[in-house]
């Protein structure tokens, strides 16, 4: 794992950042509808004052339109159509209310709501590339606010156009091009990364000793190190997402899903884990049978899937997303009662399990572990609850850091159980699968010392 370490490090120092943060595409446009293309969370300067110039603006943003052409089949209006360009914010008589109902608001609505607007010439959107541009300065004085950019046709036409757009916080140095939410992403995931690498490296040791076991290490080893090396990946592809982010001033899509998808498998596979440890299974008896479980594994792994399906909507560049967290969304509410309802199965079938359960070192895994490890299903529920008393400009980089801490904390303590040193003092493994074949003082240490009785939780 020291590879993970050594990418971490060059990550992190990587070469000069980019200036802004550059956002392109093409945009479809219904009649009369408006859609967004970008959001930025701008810094504030409270040394610029109302009604006297700024010398020294927090934001800047440069747009971009070419190429735009009438799509509505062989009618073509012999009106030059009406496009603007609209500034939202975040105060909630601007791009909140709007987006309340926006597949509804026609052209001024949004324009009406937006902070500024700008008509883009048909005459000129229509040329090919470099088209129109529009440069604008934002100054906030008070606090960080989000910013959504919006297209808007005031056309009774469809229309489709090419767009550029560079979006940049002045004041804030090499981290420029970054929103607001995001400053120090780089250092956050450069840590979480060589953290992971780190557990991935433990687990793997940890494999290589039981070896010296006849058959090898317990039920479960091989979930918690899959899980493991996920979210070492994960982390690898996030952090190498914020980088090329800080580098170019463009995301790569490729990165986040890739990142995303497998932290998501990480987890899953760690709940998983989980709620079979729950179970007795691995503690109990030596083995899983996982045929008595694959109805609790398919829902484990739909679930998994729809909170990918729900962490990559949200992060959408054209989704307004961010002014609230999304699990604090309908769609997000719904996943972290679906959380509390995995957190009451595991907590009660611990239960059951350690009622049922008389041999001392099962017990001792319930009553010193068992609880401690349920507070990683109760990690969302906290941090959706959190979330939605941050303000929107820290929200992001708080959210990332408590969650993976969470990861972090609950996956070093599965390492910790299931090491070979830790593991026969908890675990019911069956003497004869795990005797060490060529040390008779290390196996008469494991099978030799007696343990106490517990029979309270």
């Amino acid at each position: 794992m020291q590879e993970f370490a050594a990418i971490a490090l060059l990550l992190a120092a990587g070469p000069e950042p980019a200036h802004a943060k550059h956002v392109s595409g093409v945009a479809s446009l219904a009649p009369r509808q408006a859609r967004v293309i970008a959001k930025f969370c701008f810094d504030y300067n409270p040394a610029c004052k109302d009604g006297s110039p700024c010398s020294d603006p927090p934001g800047r943003l440069d747009f971009e339109v070419f190429g735009a052409k009438q799509t509505g089949g062989g009618f073509v209006s012999k009106e030059d159509p009406r496009v603007y360009v609209a500034l939202l914010d975040d105060e909630y008589f601007s791009f909140p209310e709007v987006s309340q109902v926006w597949s509804e608001a026609n052209c001024s609505d949004v324009t009406k709501s937006a902070k500024r607007s700008f008509e883009l010439h048909w005459a000129d959107i229509s040329k090919a590339d470099p088209g129109a541009s529009v440069t604008s300065k934002v100054i906030e004085k008070v606090r960080p606010r989000w910013w959504y950019v919006a297209i808007a046709s005031c056309s009774d036409q469809a229309l489709e156009m090419n767009y550029r757009l560079y979006l940049e916080n002045s004041l804030q140095g090499s981290q420029k091009q970054l929103s607001m939410d995001e400053m120090s992403i780089v250092s956050i995931a450069s840590m979480f990364l060589l953290l992971f690498a780190g557990l991935a490296a433990a687990q793997i040791d940890s494999w290589r000793k039981w070896q010296e076991f006849r058959n090898g290490a317990p039920a479960g080893h091989s979930l918690l190190l899959a899980s493991v090396v996920l979210a070492a990946i994960g982390q690898l592809f996030w952090l190498s997402f914020f980088q090329r982010y800080k580098e170019t001033g463009e995301t790569t899509p490729s990165f986040a899903i890739t990142g995303r998808a497998s932290a998501v498998a990480a987890k899953t596979i760690m709940q998983i884990m989980l709620v079979l440890l729950a179970q007795g299974e691995s503690v109990c008896t030596p083995g899983i049978s996982w045929v008595r479980h694959k109805e609790m594994v398919a829902a484990m792994v739909f679930y998994g899937f729809l909170s990918f399906a729900l962490e990559s909507w949200g992060d959408r560049e054209a989704s307004g997303s961010r002014i609230e967290y999304i699990y604090d969304t309908r769609a997000g509410t719904a996943l972290v009662a679906m959380e509390l309802m995995w957190l009451y199965v595991y907590t009660s079938r611990c239960w059951n399990t350690f009622q049922n359960e008389t041999r001392a070192r099962p017990r001792r895994f319930y009553k010193h572990y068992a609880s401690a490890l349920s507070l990683w299903f109760a990690a969302l529920p906290l941090v959706a609850a959190l979330a939605a008393v941050l303000a929107p400009w820290v929200r992001y980089r708080i959210v990332f850091l408590v969650s993976n801490f969470a990861h972090v904390l609950t996956m070093s303590a599965l390492v910790y159980i299931l090491h070979p040193r830790i593991a026969p003092d908890l675990l019911d493994l069956n003497a004869k699968d795990h005797e060490v074949s060529n040390n008779s003082e290390e196996l008469a240490g494991f099978l030799g010392s007696a343990l106490e009785d517990e029979d309270s939780w």
